[in-house]
């Protein structure tokens, strides 16, 4: 068996921190303009100061529009990582894939995404 290290270029979507859809996961590139490249095809937004996924894009487009929310339905409970439960409620957006949660949630806590 041999080691060999490589080095390579990756984007994530400054909002939801991934932003590529196949199953394969994160894509890695011979260079950032290669990442760049195959990002722009793939529908994201890549500016010097921000890269934004095409689901993100429609998102931010609606917040700006106005969500139109569902109703509140109950959620959980779920398991967060401190060991406890957390319970709550959710609606969704009908027009995006927003949600919102209430109480609010982060990302890094239960790994149900941010609150709107």
């Amino acid at each position: 068996m041999s080691w060999k290290q490589v080095r390579c270029w990756t984007l994530t979507c400054d909002v939801c921190a991934d932003g590529w859809t196949s199953d394969a996961g994160q894509p890695h590139f011979d260079s950032r303009d290669d990442a760049r490249a195959q990002a722009v095809e793939s529908g994201w937004i890549v500016t010097s100061l921000r890269a934004l996924c095409s689901e993100c894009q429609e998102v931010q487009v609606c917040a700006l529009a106005g969500h139109r929310w569902g109703r509140w339905a109950a959620a959980g409970p779920f398991p967060s990582r401190g060991g406890g439960t957390w319970s709550g409620r959710v609606r969704y957006c009908g027009v995006c894939t927003v949600a919102e949660w209430d109480p609010p949630t982060r990302r890094c806590g239960l790994g149900l995404g941010a609150a709107s």
